[in-house]
């Protein structure tokens, strides 16, 4: 009997041993087909498909968004695809879980998603060439069962004097609804780069929009500002204005905050630019506070310091924090980048916001800065020029999740990319129970074939609130150069020790 046991046991451990999985891997259980076990891919055969953002409903549902290309066209069209949580498609939403809003562009640039919290309704924003050439902002937003298009408004900052200097280009989109409220149900918040008198002065700037559901209309909010328009700028470099907006993200107060990168000419090389933010009241549109990540006198250094993406933590203990994720050089005047993240606080007191200061507990060095890079030789040799696209915060542990794309070039000269991910503890130091061989972190490839072909960016990074799943969207390039959408999840803790 003891002999018997002893074999059980050891068949079980062999068993748990193949089958435990790490974390950031593909997690096979999310399939719209059996040949691409972890993801799927958006195409159209002869066109192309450009998947650029990604958010997951109260439902568990799994909304993609981009830019499609249809055969014989040389326009794109914005396109919507709603899958389930088990990675099939929605056959109830729009032609087999696909919509393709009929209005197009020869030139459509950005396009991104957010979903009501309430209704699950969604809302896409992007980017189109006007009828002046100039490009400009829409917005439209669809009934989350019927498809129907509910509302459409288009937004046009055009500060500029002349008509080929009123470009605005789409940064982000934030969708509040306002519960209790018959009218509005809600509202809709863009940010742009906005150009004020060329293409070497830009702006942040933010719109701010009503919805009313009932009566499928988008208006501008003329409470927020005369016109539901306003920017900010910085011109920290000897009157040259260049502010370019990444992203948009709300403060513990509720206010609205845009975050880019501005030029500032600091650095060993006077070609410095920095993280940069503004802050805008969320009733009146006032321009309230606005700050940088550039440091007084700072001459030394490379300090072309980058913004993708930046989050906010809800106050505690009167504490209001805010993670920021940055690429930077990798050395003094490299032409490669990292991933860089850094963590600030401000106090709220007596109902005064004090500046943001650096956390010196967070990441390590004179900077306190936490620096991620994909040279581990994992899967490859070469040195690779890494460039951040998104940050996570999960509620459970404050665990930080970061994603983007390693790029790297082979002896021939050739470009190949991988989706890579890393998970940090809320100190900023890596997670040594994530990622492939428990380093932290994670690779993604997209590709069936032999040998394999090494082209996926990612563009985007959701996750489940409630099953804290992972899903990534991006950029496939198959054999021929077809470009595909793609969609996919990944494992998040170790596979023995999730709670899903």
């Amino acid at each position: 009997m003891k002999k018997y046991l002893e074999q059980i046991l050891c068949l079980f451990l062999i068993s748990t041993s193949v089958l435990a999985i790490d974390s950031g891997a593909l997690d096979t259980s999310f399939s719209n087909d059996l040949s691409t076990a972890g993801w799927d891919l958006i195409f159209e055969s002869g066109g192309a498909v450009f998947a650029t953002d990604t958010k997951v409903d109260s439902l568990g549902r799994v909304v993609v968004v981009g830019s499609y290309r249809k055969n014989g066209e040389t326009n794109y069209h914005p396109f919507v695809r709603r899958y389930l949580a088990n990675g099939q498609l929605d056959t109830s939403f729009g032609n087999n879980g696909l919509y393709i809003y009929p209005l197009f562009n020869d030139n459509l640039d950005a396009v991104k998603v957010d979903i009501s919290s309430a209704t699950n309704t969604i809302f896409v924003a992007y980017n189109f060439i006007n009828n002046s050439n100039d490009f400009d902002i829409a917005v439209f937003y669809l009934d989350s069962t019927t498809t129907d298009v509910l509302g459409l408004q288009t937004i046009a900052f055009d500060l500029g004097a002349t008509a080929d200097r009123k470009d605005d280009f789409l940064a982000g989109i934030n969708v509040n609804p306002i519960p209790f409220s018959a009218t509005p149900d809600g509202d809709v918040i863009i940010a742009a780069e906005v150009e004020r008198n060329n293409a070497n002065d830009t702006d942040f700037g933010i719109a701010k929009l009503n919805y009313f559901e009932t009566s499928g209309t988008l208006t501008f909010d003329t409470f927020f500002s005369s016109d539901g328009l306003t920017d900010c700028f910085f011109d920290q470099a000897g009157g040259v204005g260049i502010d370019k907006a990444m992203t948009i993200g709300t403060a513990a107060n509720g206010n609205y905050v845009v975050g880019g990168s501005t030029f500032e000419g600091n650095g060993v090389d006077s070609n410095g630019w920095n993280a940069s933010f503004c802050e805008f009241d969320k009733t009146t549109g006032a321009f309230t506070f606005k700050w940088s990540t550039l440091i007084p006198g700072s001459t030394a250094d490379d300090s072309r310091e980058f913004l993708a993406d930046f989050v906010i933590y809800e106050p505690q203990n009167g504490i209001e924090y805010l993670l920021v994720l940055t690429k930077e050089p990798e050395m003094d005047l490299s032409n490669k980048f990292d991933f860089a993240i850094r963590r600030y606080n401000r106090i709220f007191s007596n109902g005064n916001v004090w500046e943001w200061e650096v956390d010196t507990t967070f990441g390590s060095g004179p900077r306190h800065i936490s620096r991620v890079g994909f040279v581990d030789g994992l899967l490859f040799p070469a040195a690779t020029d890494d460039e951040p696209k998104r940050i996570l915060v999960e509620t459970k542990n404050q665990q930080i999740l970061i994603a983007g794309t390693s790029n790297w070039t082979d002896t021939n000269n050739e470009n190949f990319s991988h989706m890579a991910l890393a998970k940090l503890n809320k100190d900023g130091s890596l997670n040594p129970s994530w990622g492939t061989n428990q380093s932290g972190k994670a690779y993604v490839t997209l590709d069936n074939s032999f040998p394999q072909i090494f082209k996926d960016s990612l563009t985007s990074i959701a996750q489940d609130k409630k099953s804290e799943k992972i899903y990534i969207s991006g950029i496939n390039i198959a054999a021929g150069n077809q470009v595909y959408g793609s969609i996919a999840r990944v494992h998040n803790d170790l596979i023995f020790k999730s709670g899903f």
